[in-house]
């Protein structure tokens, strides 16, 4: 498939298509279809991919980590031991922000209340201790 094809299938921009080859996220094949000029060619895996890559932003990873992800998986680098040992340190990352957030959370709430009228004022460093 062409990459308007792609685009569609994969519900990407074709702006962000063109971005992704740029960064190497996607590689596709180019063929010359009639002219001088080659054009890029995708297919299934393609589609794999661009999820992925939707499923590493959705986890918070940036293009750079998703980027090193599938350049592992293309040097068939990441095992399924790999994967589950990179996954567990991003757990750790998404839960010490869940913790962080939890505190802000608190903190709002606490805020809230004194405007509304009950307790003292709140200050964001009681609310702001190190997790480890």
């Amino acid at each position: 498939m062409l990459i308007s094809e792609f685009s569609q299938k994969s519900g990407l921009p074709i702006d962000t298509v063109r971005f992704y080859i740029r960064k190497g996220l996607l590689e596709p094949s180019t063929a010359m279809l009639g002219g001088s000029r080659p054009y890029q060619q995708f297919n299934s895996r393609h589609l794999q991919i661009a999820e992925r890559i939707r499923i590493g932003q959705a986890l918070g990873l940036s293009l750079h980590q998703i980027g090193a992800l599938v350049e592992e998986h293309r040097s068939g680098r990441l095992t399924r031991q790999r994967s589950a040992q990179f996954l567990r340190e991003h757990q750790r990352l998404l839960k010490t922000r869940v913790e962080r957030l939890d505190r802000l959370l608190s903190f709002l709430d606490s805020k809230i209340a004194w405007l509304e009228g009950a307790g003292d004022e709140p200050l964001l460093e009681q609310f702001m201790t190190d997790v480890e």
